[in-house]
């Protein structure tokens, strides 16, 4: 994967902040992702690409919401793997998104 990445981008969680809506906004993100990446492991496991190139899109617009750099950029490498790649460079991107994720959550929750 590409080099590292700020995790959030401070002035989005600031704007979100500003209009009252960032601990709502957070909560669902926090919720509903983990969700969304047990749907993508089900794709990558089913090989269906298109399914997986889909449901990572989706990822990425909720991380860019959000301003969590990193995330998106891991799940635009991911996209481009699925139209691309084989089932084991898949495997390393989703690996990579979720290790995204996981230092996010811990970042958000810090934030708030």
């Amino acid at each position: 994967m590409a080099g590292s990445s700020p995790v959030l981008d401070g002035q989005a969680v600031a704007s979100l902040r500003r209009l009252g809506a960032l601990e709502r906004i957070v909560a669902v993100f926090l919720e509903t992702t983990p969700s969304q990446l047990n749907q993508v492991r089900q794709a990558l496991a089913g090989e269906d690409r298109e399914g997986l190139g889909r449901l990572v899109h989706s990822l990425k617009g909720s991380a860019a919401y959000l301003g969590a750099i990193e995330m998106m950029q891991r799940c635009k490498e991911l996209e481009e793997l699925a139209r691309d790649a084989d089932s084991e460079a898949w495997q390393a991107g989703l690996d990579a998104v979720v290790g995204a994720f996981e230092r996010l959550a811990k970042e958000l929750r810090r934030r708030l």
